[in-house]
């Protein structure tokens, strides 16, 4: 492999928080570009990729790569999913079982339940939002990067609750001797606290001369990774670190990683300590530690979760998912806020541990509880509302995944009561999303009569504030919200208001897609289109029937030209065999059969796809 990386004005990505990119070999080109430009617009970061994603690559130098990154990111497509490829079968699956957190971006419609057959129940966010909220794509993404990745602000408070730090110098080489030499060292208790600067962003030849006189200046130790390599002339660790540390008096202690002969070390390493060796360099730290300006550890909550965040996220710690788990819960189990809702993202994310949304209600009802304890004794006053309402609307989003009703009801009622009673509708679609989420929850139940009264009030609002405020954007939402009280109507029977409100969303779809050139405005009236021919067929207007019908196919196939996805290509076929039945209902056989073969090869097509190696 060959391994690079992007960051935000190409600065160095040393000490910045590591995403890495994973694709199927075709949507490396498409992909690759977009999405490395989007998250390095939401968030400093270093985006690392690899240039050659079909050459052979090493198994352990891979494993290695991942297990220090911060965040996967995939683009899910169909190609993705239903052809054998590297990212699925190795990056991914890896992921997944070593608790590294990964985001699944959705970059087809319709693909979220194949994503979740194939590759399990992970939270995804979609390109194309198809539900009812009205959160962009970007503020969701840019939510997610700053919830799983670590800021600068929150970095620096990280590094300030280590008691020292301690240099580790070694040569790229010896990268796997050099982790096994942090996690002796931190198995340790004493040493627990102790941060190691190291360069271990695996990036051939990045400069990095800049920061290293300031990373020595700041460390109590020099701990130099002795092999065999140190002894070839003209490497880094020769000719830059080891003389700067001799010449800043740092204290020096060589840890033998593997045997090397001490006589010509000694002769290219002038004034080198003798050896410690890797059986006992734990103790051999912690003694030095005892001798220098050191604190010893602090076992406050606060302390307790800056240093798991720093093992979380390998932030100057070799990354240490069982310790950060430890050091987390031990701080939320004190009722330190942050802490409880960092625990209750890992657990409903899988970050650092098995996914377990039973485990992340648990603590996030914690959250809960605590935050609504403040809001009663400061007597319901505004800023203790606002810190209780997003903790609810999580409770609830995760009590409704887990088919756990009536708290998710709970939660949405508690929700709303606060939103209307403090007015905190700061982003407009907070008390609209509350009330879909209400609707959810009776859709859930089999009461659609009240989900759609939910549905009702939500649009109803959302109406509103788009007459106010205006916009594309808050238009598309209500087009989706028509369509989304059709879908229901539809399945309630309540034909006249399902065709009422089909035909309201694809006026708007139409509108949109033919005067601005909308994208996602298309693909919803192509779903608003079959919703109205579903009715005229259910009421025998077989011609009414077929116009829609053949308006939504021709929607799909101009689509297709530019977006050959497997979900576009299945609703397709799905529709060349609902108009084929309508040709048969219309006594023309030839249709019906030239319908029929168009399903047919379609299906074919996408059967070939899931075959193909």
């Amino acid at each position: 492999m060959k391994l690079s990386y992007r960051t935000h004005d190409d600065s160095p990505s040393l000490r910045k928080a590591k995403v890495y990119f994973i694709a199927h070999p075709d949507d490396y080109d498409r992909y690759l570009s977009l999405i490395s430009d989007e998250v390095l617009n939401h968030f400093n970061c270093a985006f690392f990729y690899d240039e050659e994603p079909l050459a052979p690559y090493d198994p352990e130098g891979l494993s290695s790569v991942l297990s220090d990154m911060n965040l996967i990111i995939i683009p899910v497509t169909s190609r993705f999913l239903h052809s054998g490829n590297r990212a699925l079968d190795v990056e991914f699956r890896f992921a997944v079982e070593n608790h590294i957190p990964v985001l699944p971006l959705l970059e087809e419609r319709n693909i979220a339940e194949e994503f979740d057959r194939i590759c399990g129940n992970l939270h995804t966010l979609s390109r194309y939002n198809d539900d009812d909220t009205t959160m962009p794509y970007a503020e969701k993404l840019a939510g997610f990067l700053r919830t799983n990745l670590i800021g600068d602000e929150l970095a620096d408070k990280i590094r300030a609750a280590f008691d020292t730090y301690v240099f580790l110098s070694y040569r790229k080489k010896d990268r796997r001797e050099a982790q096994e030499l942090m996690r002796l060292i931190h198995k340790n208790p004493v040493c627990r606290d102790i941060a190691i600067w190291y360069d271990e962003y695996l990036v051939p030849g990045e400069d990095f001369n800049t920061g290293i006189e300031d990373a020595l200046m700041k460390s109590s130790m020099f701990l130099l990774a002795v092999t065999p390599h140190l002894l070839e002339t003209g490497n880094y660790v020769m000719t830059e670190e080891f003389p700067r540390a001799s010449a800043n008096n740092k204290l020096i202690i060589p840890a033998e990683l593997v045997q090397t002969d001490r006589k010509p070390l000694e002769e290219l390493y002038p004034g080198i300590p003798p050896y410690a060796g890797k059986d006992r360099i734990s103790e051999e730290i912690a003694r030095v530690l005892r001798t220098i300006a050191f604190t010893g550890k602090n076992n406050s909550p606060d302390h307790n979760y800056f240093i798991g965040l720093a093992y979380l996220n390998g932030i100057d710690v070799e990354i240490n998912r069982e310790l950060a788990v430890q050091l987390i819960t031990g701080a939320a189990e004190s009722e330190l806020p942050e802490a409880i809702s960092k625990l209750t993202e890992m657990y409903s994310n899988g970050i650092g541990v098995r996914r377990d949304v039973k485990t992340a209600i648990d603590w996030q009802e914690k959250l809960v509880s605590l935050y609504r304890r403040e809001y009663m004794n400061n007597d319901a006053d505004n800023d203790s509302a606002k810190k209780l309402f997003y903790p609810l609307l999580v409770l609830g989003d995760y009590c409704l995944e887990a088919n756990d009703l009536p708290r998710a009801r709970a939660a949405f009622e508690e929700m709303r009561i606060i939103a209307e009673k403090l007015d905190i509708n700061a982003y407009h679609y907070e008390i609209p999303d509350s009330l879909d989420k209400l609707g959810d929850v009776s859709r859930a139940e089999g009461s659609l009569k009240k989900a759609r009264e939910y549905y009702k009030e939500a649009l109803a609002i959302r109406e509103a504030k788009q007459a106010e405020r205006g916009g594309r954007l808050g238009l598309f939402y209500i087009a989706i919200s028509y369509r989304n009280i059709g879908d229901i109507s539809l399945k309630d029977h309540d034909l006249q208001e399902a065709f009422t409100y089909y035909r309201k969303a694809c006026e708007i779809s139409e509108r949109m897609a033919n005067g601005t050139g909308f994208q996602d405005a298309g693909f919803e009236l192509a779903k608003s289109c079959t919703g109205l021919g579903k009715i005229h067929h259910i009421t025998g207007d077989l011609s009414s029937a077929r116009k829609h019908y053949e308006k939504a196919i021709k929607i799909y196939e101009t689509q297709i030209t530019q977006f050959d996805t497997y979900n576009l290509n299945r609703d397709l076929a799905v529709l060349y065999s609902r108009l084929g039945e309508l040709y048969m209902e219309l006594d023309d056989p030839e249709e019906a059969r030239i319908c029929s073969d168009k399903a047919t090869a379609v299906i074919r097509k996408l059967e070939s796809a899931e075959k193909k190696p």
